[in-house]
């Protein structure tokens, strides 16, 4: 038994071969170095896609060892924000692994970016999860090597799901070897870091290969995209553009934010994304990332209160509920007056809002920031109080 049927053998319990109907392309899934299929498992009983490598990379061996290596780790991983594997089928007389997860029908993160305010709250509970998913993948020593918002599906709750982990690395290495361009990466370069390019010279040293510091390049620039609603650099026209103002130092210029927006929110993730493009030793972990991001950390970042004070405002806040008209209800903001009264928040004594999210107590001040409802995470009930 060679290398690579070892591997497929080892992972039985995920081929669905014959088990995947239905096939049907997918026009935002076509080209490159990949087709994208929506499908029907009639394993799961679900719609799925399918991700299958395109013909003239078939006939490469190694990349179909590299892919059953990839299912193998895949198949281990279990996270909340990382997509799940549902298994494979093989195909050609080189046995190429086709890869099968779950259908996704809100798209990539890149498709609905525009629907919620730019820098706002909803921004930031995204750019959260992305990164407790990111962490999680770091903590098993999976490198993405890709990330950016096209490559982080949504799920029907709203949830950031990161994919296609370690896929591109995969198959550019194997058109590397056959002589042949990228074309996986085409366009990727934009959120390439620095020092991943053969051009690129840090500190007298030699481009390195993907790892963990260089995806939190990416993740400041899936931030950018996020904060500009444009791919980063937007204002190159090509990779070459792009190559030489990465080469030479350039890094994206900050958006304006909107007239209306959260301008405290905007201004903190804009300095998140700094540090994600430092130099590889003063780079934040994932982990730090996620840290940081956490509602409860951003609140005394931007100076709102700290964490006995947010503590001391939720239980001001479920007493008041308790002896008065005054409800929270799911997804909403509430307004409250003289929020210093609570305990917590800034000190001018006007009318402000408040949210309540898993028990997090968040605030602003400035009706101009006010964006809205939020359906992306469970709302703290304080209907119940615990405190």
């Amino acid at each position: 038994m060679d290398p690579l049927e070892k591997i497929l053998s080892g992972l039985s319990n995920l081929n669905l071969d014959g088990k995947i109907v239905r096939k049907q392309p997918h026009a935002s899934g076509l080209g490159g170095s990949c087709d994208v299929y929506s499908a029907w498992s009639k394993k799961h009983h679900k719609k799925v896609a399918v991700k299958q490598i395109r013909a003239y990379l078939r006939k490469d061996r190694n990349l179909a060892k590299k892919l059953a290596a990839e299912i193998r780790i895949w198949a281990r991983l279990d996270h909340e924000f990382v997509l799940p594997l549902l298994g494979f089928f093989v195909e050609g007389e080189n046995m190429m692994p086709a890869l099968i997860s779950e259908w996704m029908e809100r798209g990539t993160l890149h498709d609905i970016m525009r629907t919620f305010p730019r820098g706002g709250i909803n921004t930031l509970i995204m750019l959260r999860d992305i990164a407790s998913g990111l962490s999680y993948l770091h903590s098993n020593h999976v490198i993405h090597a890709d990330l950016k918002s096209q490559n982080i599906l949504i799920s029907a709750s709203g949830s950031p799901l990161i994919a296609d982990f370690g896929l591109s690395l995969a198959i550019s290495q194997s058109q590397s070897t056959m002589g042949t361009t990228s074309t996986s990466t085409k366009g990727t370069v934009r959120w390439m870091a620095i020092e991943l390019l053969p051009s690129a010279s840090v500190d007298g040293a030699v481009p390195v290969k993907p790892n963990k510091k260089t995806d939190i390049w990416s993740f400041g620039m899936v931030i950018y995209e996020l904060l500009s609603w444009q791919v980063p650099y937007r204002e190159k026209s090509n990779d070459v553009q792009v190559l030489m103002a990465i080469v030479n130092g350039e890094l994206p210029k900050k958006p304006d934010p909107d007239k209306d927006g959260d301008r405290i929110t905007f201004d903190t993730l804009w300095d998140v994304a700094r540090s994600c493009w430092d130099r590889c030793a003063s780079r934040p972990t994932a982990h730090k990332l996620w840290g940081s991001l956490s509602l409860n950390a951003f609140a005394r970042k931007i100076g709102f209160c700290d964490e006995d004070a947010s503590n001391r405002a939720l239980k001001g806040i479920r007493q008041e509920s308790q002896t008065s008209s005054f409800k929270f209800e799911p997804e909403r903001y509430h307004n409250v007056r003289h929020l210093d009264s609570f305990g917590c928040g800034p000190r001018e004594g006007h009318d402000c809002q408040i949210q309540v999210i898993d028990d997090i107590v968040t605030f602003s001040c400035h009706p101009a920031n006010l964006i809205g409802p939020i359906s992306k995470v469970e709302l703290g009930y304080i209907a119940n109080p615990t405190m």
